[in-house]
């Protein structure tokens, strides 16, 4: 199987620099990948933030309780409104993911985030699980958003 594009767009009632601070807390990424994933660093200490340049190794496990592998994420840069990190993952023989963020107006940012995988013979899989993963995961965002915003 060849490489396979999984693109998904969002719009968040926050600034982009809120919603860019966000993706670098690792706590913040961790919390929104539940329960689908989970991921335990396996560094010396849990990171706080992701910073670029930085490579940092997790455990992932489906559903928080099954081993699906080893996950390095090489956060290569962070652009005045783009995200770039490639990353190896024991189920993927490539992982590279893009996030732009657009600001809408002041208080509205849309975010379009674009993953090029490839798992061979097992790339359907992934692509699927990656779809409900991205669902899962905007919608966490929205409900963390919801609730700052209450605040």
């Amino acid at each position: 199987m060849a490489l396979k594009t999984f693109i998904t767009q969002a719009v968040y009632p926050v600034s982009s620099s809120y919603f860019l601070s966000q993706l670098k807390d690792v706590e913040v990424l961790m919390d929104c990948a539940k329960p689908l994933l989970k991921y335990v660093s396996t560094d010396n200490e849990q990171p706080k933030e992701l910073l670029e340049g930085h490579t940092y190794n997790f455990e992932a496990k489906f559903l928080s309780i099954f081993p699906i592998g080893r996950y390095s994420i090489n956060f290569l840069k962070m652009e005045d409104k783009r995200v770039y990190s490639k990353s190896t993952f024991s189920v993927a023989r490539q992982w590279t993911h893009y996030i732009d963020v657009e600001e809408v107006d002041e208080n509205k940012t849309m975010c379009t985030h674009q993953v090029d995988m490839d798992a061979g013979w097992k790339t359907p899989i992934i692509y699927f699980i990656t779809k409900l993963y991205y669902m899962n995961k905007q919608r966490k965002w929205m409900k963390r958003i919801n609730k700052v915003n209450r605040a």
